[in-house]
């Protein structure tokens, strides 16, 4: 009988930019399925989303753990198996001393994680899934090795076009690999040759169940374009603004929400108008509330020159299943969800005034926005919805209790995954 039960591994907790794993793990749960956490740091300081309070009490997090308590379980692990301390050491320092920041930060995961192994085991958790490929990824790897607990990993955009430190063993190791587009899995699929047997597309989603489209209504006066992202280069906000700065000069009038924060705010800031209103991080509830307010929704990312690029937003889902018609740039998986002019319309990336027709064509054309708000609820119905990305989460993490391999937990390293997990698209 399989133990229902797997341990979700994520770099800090609760994070209101991550809302999208916290849906996850409540899809798994109302499958049947336990869900403990684990983290490397717990957050003070962010908003509270609905469901997170749960998740939080029974989080483990190696900022938790005192310095002290670290030391002892470091010397426990020494003394009991010099061998598996060592292999541990040696894993983490060989796999990211090409980069020093990393390399830090990868060092106090290391030093956490025989404390983190001790609750996995306390706790029964035999299989873990982690959320990035980056730093939870690790931290899943090394309590893999020093418990024998089978481990996967969810990718999803600059953890695996930016930041591949140490990714290869990472993934390698794992009993299953997951992206969250075809667009990501093309690039996997290259890179990784020997992971390919155990990819799986999984989308993040959002629980439509939950979310009643609004009915056609008359367009706002001036319009009001939202964008719902964090102030990241990455996001395209200035090129957003500079199409609203060209929409003012032809005359139209406009005026835009900008909903999170980031380290570019005061650049922003500095650069726009009176009619942009920074709100700042909100919490799910507000932010859908101003959405649902809006006519349009602007999603302008852009790929920057080291590589750093979105994945799916899952905020564009959320626009869709409310019913707004939205635009967004034609990079990375993007154009999986915003099929253009069938579910939404797709811009070249860095091109405001791209974006200032298309938000014109937003205005004048009635039967294309009805038409184009109709079809991207539906398709977030059908491919973008929590339940169905739950569903294949838990059938990956039955196959990898299924198949998990007996293990010496105190002197091995799970590395060999002898079943195949189909490679699946939700598409």
């Amino acid at each position: 009988m399989i133990d229902r039960r797997v341990g979700y591994v994520v770099s800090r907790f609760p994070k209101t930019t991550e809302t999208f794993i916290l849906r996850e793990m409540q899809a798994v749960e109302r499958l049947g399925w336990h869900v403990d956490l684990f983290a490397i740091k717990r957050e003070q300081n962010e908003i509270s989303q609905p469901g997170a309070s749960v998740y939080a009490d029974r989080l483990v997090a190696i900022s938790d753990v005192s310095v002290g308590s670290q030391v002892a379980e470091q010397a426990r692990l020494a003394r009991s198996n010099v061998r598996l301390w060592l292999r541990l050491w040696s894993r983490t320092m060989v796999g990211n001393w090409r980069s020093p920041a990393t390399l830090v930060r990868a060092m106090v995961i290391a030093f956490g994680a025989p404390a983190i192994a001790r609750r996995v085991r306390e706790q029964g958790v035999q299989h873990l899934h982690a959320h990035w490929g980056t730093h939870s990824a690790l931290l899943a790897h090394l309590t893999s090795l020093l418990t024998g607990a089978t481990y996967s990993v969810t990718l999803h955009a600059h953890d695996m076009h930016v930041q591949r430190s140490m990714l290869r063993q990472k993934l390698e190791a794992a009993t299953a690999v997951v992206t969250i587009s075809k667009h990501n899995a093309y690039l996997l699929r290259e890179l990784y040759p020997s992971i390919v047997d155990r990819l799986e597309i999984v989308h993040c989603g959002v629980d439509t169940s939950k979310t009643i489209p609004r009915g056609a209504s008359a367009l706002n006066d001036p319009l009001r374009v939202v964008c719902v992202a964090g102030l990241r280069p990455f996001k395209g906000h200035r090129h957003l603004i500079h199409a609203l700065a060209e929409l003012g000069a032809r005359g139209r009038s406009v005026t835009c929400d900008l909903v999170g924060d980031g380290p570019i705010r005061q650049e922003l800031e500095a650069q726009s108008t009176t009619d942009v209103t920074f709100h700042g991080a909100l919490d799910v509830d507000s932010a859908m509330t101003l959405v649902s307010h809006a006519d349009v929704f602007v999603m302008p990312s852009i790929e920057m020159a080291n590589g750093r690029r979105d994945g799916i937003p899952v905020a564009l889902m959320e626009a869709m299943a409310i019913g707004v018609p939205v635009i967004a740039s034609d990079v990375s998986g993007i154009p999986e969800l915003v099929r253009h002019e069938i579910t939404g319309l797709l811009v070249p990336p860095c091109d405001p005034t791209a974006i200032a027709d298309a938000i014109e064509r937003i205005i004048d054309d009635d039967l294309l926005r009805r038409r184009l708000t109709i079809a991207g609820r539906r398709l977030v119905e059908r491919r973008f919805d929590i339940s169905a990305s739950g569903a294949a989460m838990t059938e990956l993490f039955e196959n990898a209790l299924h198949d998990r391999p007996a293990h010496d937990h105190d002197d091995s390293i799970p590395n060999s995954h002898d079943h195949t997990i189909a490679s699946r698209s939700t598409q």
